[in-house]
């Protein structure tokens, strides 16, 4: 009873949010009417708010078009790091899907890890102890900022050497969102206004085309597991290709 009282809240609200471009300027003509003023005052009122509206979301992520096509792998070494085997990742609030070439160890909780094998995708739990990879792969989600901030921003992808924490090789995704904005895209993307993830859209890592930053749908897995195994053949040499 609870979950769903909870779930039409946000139901509601992202409603709300997502009939925002209509119900505002609509809001705007009603209040302007109560108000006494004419016609052409109201229908003043009413095209100063939709431009607001349209303008700020447009001239952001025109903005964040143009960072498209910007190089995004920074690199410590030009040679490719191994041969391995294996990968740490650290999904930060992020999603790394998985590579079907590499054995996934992941953090499951405070010393306690998983491990996914390749292909076969058997999964299985090992301690620290236990751990063969010798790079950590960290996704951080672009930043959120206050209500009122500027929104463009970028995400990172870090890899880095386990036994040192030396960074080898870093990505930068641009991104557009978070605060309002981002209440809006997780409302749409999502269907829940307040979800951690998709608050941003961006672009670049995965190509030309401006999705939602590791978005959940069936699409942006494909686009984001083809430019996260991309990546991983970029930087190392893997095990089984020698």
């Amino acid at each position: 009873m609870v979950f769903l009282f909870i779930y039409l809240v946000f139901f509601v609200f992202a409603l709300l949010v997502v009939t925002a471009p209509l119900t505002v300027p609509a809001l705007g003509l009603y209040l302007s009417k109560k108000a006494g003023l004419n016609s052409r005052v109201a229908l003043a009122v009413i095209t100063a708010l939709t431009v607001a509206l349209l303008a700020w979301p447009i001239s952001g992520l025109y903005v964040l078009s143009e960072q498209c096509e910007i190089p995004t792998l920074t690199r410590a070494r030009a040679e490719k790091l191994g041969p391995i085997d294996t990968l740490l990742i650290g999904d930060g609030i992020g999603r790394w899907w998985q590579d079907q070439s590499l054995d996934i160890e992941r953090q499951v909780s405070e010393g306690r890890f998983g491990l996914v094998q390749a292909n076969t995708g058997k999964r299985k739990g090992v301690s620290e102890a236990e751990l063969r990879s010798r790079y950590r792969i960290t996704i951080e989600a672009p930043h959120e900022g206050g209500f009122l901030s500027r929104y463009l921003a970028s995400g990172k992808i870090l890899i880095e050497e386990r036994s040192t924490g030396d960074l080898v090789a870093s990505v930068q995704e641009p991104a557009w969102g978070g605060g309002m904005a981002g209440t809006f895209i997780a409302a749409v993307a999502e269907k829940n206004p307040f979800y951690a993830h998709s608050r941003y859209l961006s672009c670049g890592y995965t190509g030309k085309d401006i999705g939602v930053f590791r978005g959940n749908s069936e699409s942006r897995r494909q686009f984001y597991q083809s430019a996260d195994h991309n990546l991983v053949e970029q930087v190392f040499i893997i095990a089984r290709d020698k």
